[in-house]
């Protein structure tokens, strides 16, 4: 767990750009997914009006490069317009308990 890195990134789009902002993030996953070292985790799911990606990468430098990467950058010009609010980052350092499958992502 040491160095583990969880985000979660809560993701508003407009009521009519929600299909092709869930296109652009699914194609974004499968970017990062194939091409960027250290992630372990870049999960979306929805709830109504919201979409949070839930990330897990190895350590602060991976998620740096990640932030720094392609796919983030191009993404970014891509939601221009789509979004009822601006993307909420949160950042978060795992605390586990008990059986590390269960007690932490």
């Amino acid at each position: 767990m040491a160095g583990t890195v969880v985000v979660v990134a809560n993701i508003y789009p407009t009521e009519e750009a929600r299909a092709e902002v869930i296109d652009l993030l699914h194609r974004t996953q499968l970017v990062v997914h194939r091409d960027e070292a250290g992630c372990e985790l870049y999960a979306l799911h929805e709830n109504p009006g919201q979409l949070v990606m839930i990330e897990k990468w190895t350590d602060q430098a991976n998620l740096e490069d990640h932030f720094r990467g392609r796919a983030f950058a191009d993404l970014g010009p891509q939601l221009e317009g789509k979004l009822a609010k601006d993307i909420e980052i949160l950042q978060f350092t795992p605390l586990p308990v008990g059986d590390t499958g269960q007690g932490a992502l």
